[in-house]
């Protein structure tokens, strides 16, 4: 999908200097699908090392008796389209990017309700989370370096079955051999400033994640914003939880914020989700 970033860029920007806030429409991919229509209603509260949510109504029916591009990417492709009217919702995960002066969040859908006549659709409400959730689904590995070296391999029978057709899958399964906790590295952790140690624990894992899964290049980035203000050490011990389990809590009492957005290339490139680690942020 060709995209003008820089064009995008300046678009978004212009909307956010003409009436205050952008809010757009992204697919799966992070790449713009559309602008959304001015919201009726809207909440998003943020809250300092916490999943943010978003809530926000808009309108989708038009002058013209037909629907905002965002009913077709958001429930069905086939809106306005389908002569029966049928509905089928789409699987495919979107996000919604808020932009206002000196700050852009982006959120990952969970819940879409539209309301109206499904030939013409009144309106949509949507509830989304913040990326920075991602953190709360990936693991924190021990061992990033050995999940590196490990691929998928599609397997079409158990191998450790009998012999026969009742051993065979109906459907072939995609297996990746990877380590989790060892007893002989229980002594293993990562200890320095707060926030060079959390970026690390995040930067290592995430990169392990997306090597096992073969997303290359990874969806997801890592920095480590300086402020001026030196961070508390701290001592992590990475055991394969959830990466929000292992360094939060840590995050919160050395006084470091981690916060996540999505970031666009300026010329060529595809979007990433960037977790970015930083001392006495708000």
């Amino acid at each position: 999908m060709a995209v003008d970033w820089a064009k995008f860029a300046a678009h978004r920007k212009a909307v956010v200097e003409s009436t205050g806030q952008y809010l757009g429409l992204l697919d799966e991919n992070g790449y713009p699908m559309c602008d959304l229509p001015t919201p009726s209603e809207m909440q998003a509260p943020r809250e300092r090392n916490a999943v943010s949510s978003l809530q926000v109504t808009f309108p989708v029916s038009a002058m013209d008796s037909g629907v905002h591009p965002a009913a077709r990417a958001l429930v069905d492709d086939t809106i306005g389209v389908e002569p029966s009217g049928a509905i089928t919702p789409t699987p495919k995960t979107r996000f919604v990017l808020v932009e206002r002066p000196g700050s852009s969040w982006c959120y990952r859908v969970a819940q879409r309700m539209a309301t109206g006549p499904s030939d013409k659709l009144r309106e949509i409400t949507l509830h989304g989370v913040d990326v920075v959730s991602f953190l709360q689904q990936l693991p924190c590995s021990t061992q990033p370096a050995k999940w590196a070296q490990t691929t998928f391999h599609t397997f079409e029978r158990d191998w450790l079955a009998v012999t026969d057709e009742s051993a065979k899958f109906k459907t072939p399964r995609d297996v990746a051999e990877v380590d989790f906790y060892d007893s002989y590295l229980s002594d293993q952790v990562i200890a320095g400033p707060a926030d060079e140690a959390i970026g690390r624990v995040i930067r290592e894992s995430v990169e392990a994640v997306a090597k096992v899964a073969g997303a290359s290049p990874s969806p997801f980035s890592v920095t480590v914003t300086k402020t001026g203000v030196v961070a508390d050490d701290v001592l992590i011990k990475p055991d394969d939880g959830f990466i929000w389990d292992v360094v939060m809590p840590r995050a919160t009492a050395a006084g470091v914020a981690v916060t996540a957005a999505m970031v666009f290339p300026e010329t060529t490139g595809q979007p990433v989700i960037n977790f970015d680690v930083k001392v006495g942020a708000q």
